[in-house]
């Protein structure tokens, strides 16, 4: 007979984490439009490795929240009032 576990609680990963907070971040104002973000700022900002918040930008990215920068880094992206986000 296999012994019983006990079913773990689903919590969102650690990308994730820092993917909702860079997002709220940006929706709220703390991050502004045409602002420069670095790996290495959010990482310590949120005493995280760089390596979740750089798959959280790829997935920012993606989404249209960020772009890239002029040399290093990247840059949060106008917002537009009519996108919305289905999360």
């Amino acid at each position: 007979m296999a012994p019983k576990l006990v079913r773990l609680e689903s919590a969102p990963d650690l990308v994730e984490q820092v993917y909702r907070r860079l997002l709220d971040a940006i929706s709220e104002g703390a991050l502004a439009p045409g602002q420069r973000i670095t790996q290495e700022d959010i990482a310590e900002q949120l005493a995280v490795s760089r390596q979740p918040v750089l798959q959280a930008l790829r997935l920012l990215k993606k989404d249209g929240f960020v772009q890239d920068a002029p040399g290093r880094g990247l840059l949060v992206a106008p917002l537009d009032a009519t996108w919305t986000l289905n999360v």
